[in-house]
């Protein structure tokens, strides 16, 4: 017969087991790659998910509202205006 000490030590082994086994679950659940559309239907073809990618990074990188733009102006430019049109110019064919 068990005392109350071996009782509560093997109940809480127990729950511990069973913790261990919806944490994975729902981990796994979690991790299993997934790509929706705005209706959440998933995309099956190539073209689609490619335009959900592309609307993603377009929505990530969108310039918006924030509160940077006080610190930023305040930051001296370090790069002039003629070093920045030599950098941006095209390549020539001698230099490729």
């Amino acid at each position: 017969m068990y005392t109350s000490d071996q009782e509560q030590q093997l109940l809480c082994i127990e729950m511990e087991i069973i913790t261990q086994f919806f944490h994975a679950a729902a981990t796994t659940r979690k991790s299993v790659n997934r790509i929706l559309q705005d209706d959440n239907d998933k995309a099956s073809d190539i073209h689609a998910m490619s335009l959900i990618a592309k609307k993603y990074f377009l929505d990530l990188f969108q310039k918006k509202n924030s509160m940077a733009s006080p610190i930023i102006s305040v930051i001296r430019r370090t790069v002039s205006n003629d070093d920045n049109l030599l950098l941006t110019t095209s390549f020539t064919k001698e230099e490729l």
